[in-house]
């Protein structure tokens, strides 16, 4: 049990410190760019380390939180990536081949040809299954 402990607690305090950091540079930027709420972000990077160091327990429900945030941002985005790719590159791209006339498969039909077999070397992969290139 004092071994799950301090894992969390190693957990947590990395969390802060991390925070912390991500807060800094956002903060840091946005008082570089004189905005009004740039101070607030710092301030609260302050509070991430020092909670982070002297405390990280307290940061177990903050921790907890994000992580729900993080498990739900990576379900939508996985689906959002996925389906622009499918919709804005794949798609375009077999319309195109589909224009051109392009089989690269080698799928289309040939009803001139007795067999669709494609002939093996007799000393191909088959024959030697130690060296199958």
């Amino acid at each position: 049990m004092a071994r799950k402990q301090q894992s969390d607690t190693h957990r947590l305090r990395k969390f802060g410190i991390v925070m912390a950091v991500a807060f800094g540079i956002f903060g840091a930027l946005l008082v570089w760019r004189d905005k009004p709420w740039g101070m607030y972000t710092l301030y609260a990077a302050g509070a991430f380390l020092v909670f982070g160091l002297v405390a990280p327990k307290l940061l177990g429900p903050i921790e907890k939180g994000w992580m729900a945030l993080a498990q739900v941002l990576q379900t939508v985005m996985t689906a959002l990536i996925l389906t622009l790719t499918f919709f804005l590159v794949m798609t375009p791209m077999g319309l195109f081949l589909r224009l051109t006339g392009k089989d690269l498969l080698g799928m289309k039909g040939d009803p001139e040809i007795e067999s669709y077999w494609v002939p093996v070397e007799p000393d191909g992969p088959a024959s030697r299954p130690d060296k199958p290139y």
